[in-house]
């Protein structure tokens, strides 16, 4: 019994890397030293290195660099999702909107940045720092043909690094892999949806699950290292996670504590359907 639990624990060794800590050390980059150097020592072990990031695109909240503040909705407690076409932030759910700050409202730092990067931009990045190093990217849009071919280059030791959004763990294979990695986990918490904590929960516990065996190190990239929901996935705890979830739906009056009605407008034109939608709110 003791074996097993050893065997257990080892597995899901997961270190959760603070960004805020980085960033003040002068790593302005999108990796952390900690996950630069195991994907060195992957790469000198001849060990593939797996990289979860559930972001082919741009990313859409806004955070800042100095404190780790992120504008949320004083009446939901949701992310506010910004819109860079008229540089604003907008509730999804009760309709609130401010105009994104420049300055920090928490610390007064001008250090506002954009959260997040897209899967391409990793890619880049990794070119730079590991001249020569061979890149495999999955993404949700892939042929079955595409799917087998990168299956069979990760059995071959052909890819050093792979770089994937969730499909990672539907379709792939993941043998010989000597670090397992969340790059972008803060992304997925600050979705502006009240569902978003269980999603990312139960998506990067089966990335893990799925990675790491009892020689795989786990990491998990944020700038918000207290979060009660990546504590839950280091801990593999869905007992702790469930407890803190269920109490903030209670205080915030969410499913399933209550039934909630969602209503669509469709109208070709935005500025129509946004008129629309709020008429139907008011």
């Amino acid at each position: 019994i003791i074996q097993i639990g050893e065997e257990h624990k080892l597995r899901h060794a997961i270190e959760i890397v603070d960004m805020q800590k980085e960033m003040h050390q002068g790593n302005m980059g999108i990796l952390s030293r900690v996950l630069l150097n195991d994907i060195r020592t992957s790469l000198n072990q001849k060990r593939m290195s797996v990289l979860f990031i559930n972001n082919t695109g741009y990313a859409n909240s806004i955070f800042c660099r100095s404190c780790g503040h992120i504008e949320k909705c004083p009446y939901c407690g949701v992310s506010l999702k910004y819109y860079n076409q008229d540089h604003s932030l907008h509730c999804h759910y009760c309709g609130y909107k401010i105009a994104a700050p420049s300055q920090c409202p928490a610390c007064g730092s001008d250090k506002i940045r954009h959260m997040g990067f897209g899967l391409d931009q990793l890619a880049e990045y990794l070119k730079r720092r590991f001249p020569g190093i061979r890149i495999g990217t999955v993404t949700g849009n892939m042929k079955r043909t595409e799917i087998k071919k990168i299956n069979s280059a990760i059995d071959c030791g052909e890819i050093d690094v792979l770089i994937g959004t969730q499909v990672i763990n539907k379709h792939f294979n993941l043998t010989n892999v000597g670090v397992a990695a969340a790059v972008l986990i803060d992304r997925d918490l600050n979705q502006g949806n009240y569902q978003a904590a269980e999603t990312v929960y139960q998506t990067y516990s089966r990335f893990f699950e799925k990675a790491m065996d009892v020689t795989t190190r786990g990491i998990i990239q944020t700038h918000e290292p207290e979060n009660e929901t990546i504590y839950s996935i280091k801990n593999e705890s869905f007992e702790e996670f469930y407890r803190g979830e269920i109490h903030y739906r209670e205080l915030m009056k969410y499913p399933p504590i209550v039934n909630m009605i969602s209503f669509g407008v469709f109208q070709k034109n935005e500025k129509e359907a946004e008129n629309d939608a709020f008429q139907l709110y008011v």
